[in-house]
Formats: structure tokens, sequence, C-alpha cells
């Protein structure tokens, strides 16, 4: 099996609801620490991920403002960070 790339959305164990993380699994690797793509303090519920033949990945979720709600993703490509 090759690489996996998950992202979530969540509380935390710090009590930080909303939080979109990802997380990647290495070819034959175990699964790193989660890491947060969304900012602290923004509610993001929910995030969908998408990934491309060459193993691109990008996550995408919508998170409410003063001014109604805005569409943020973040993209982690092949071999990246």
């Amino acid at each position: 099996m090759g690489r996996a790339t998950r992202s979530r959305s969540g509380a935390r164990s710090n009590a930080t609801a909303g939080v979109v993380q990802s997380a990647v699994r290495p070819t034959g690797g175990i699964w790193q620490a989660p890491v947060d793509v969304s900012s602290a303090g923004q509610t993001a519920p929910g995030a969908d991920v998408a990934v491309d033949p060459q193993g691109n990945a990008v996550a995408v979720w919508e998170r409410s403002n003063t001014r109604g709600g805005v569409v943020q993703s973040a993209v982690r490509p092949t071999g990246g960070v």
C-alpha cells in the first residue's frame, strides 16, 4: 500500500473545537502525528480531502466569520510537508 493522507475536524484533547488537522502515513511507514492546518480559534466543521494520481493532497473546509462563510484550503505536495 502507498502513502496515505488523512484530514479531520473536531475537538482535540486540549478542548479546541473545530480545528482541521492532517496526518500522513508514508509508504511502508506509520501514521505521523497530526498537525493543525486551520487557525485555532476559528470553528472549521468538517473537511474534505482530495488526492491526485501523483500523491498531492488538498484539504478544503468552510469556517464562519462575522460576514458569513469562508472557504479555506491547505495543500500537501507529494513528499512535502
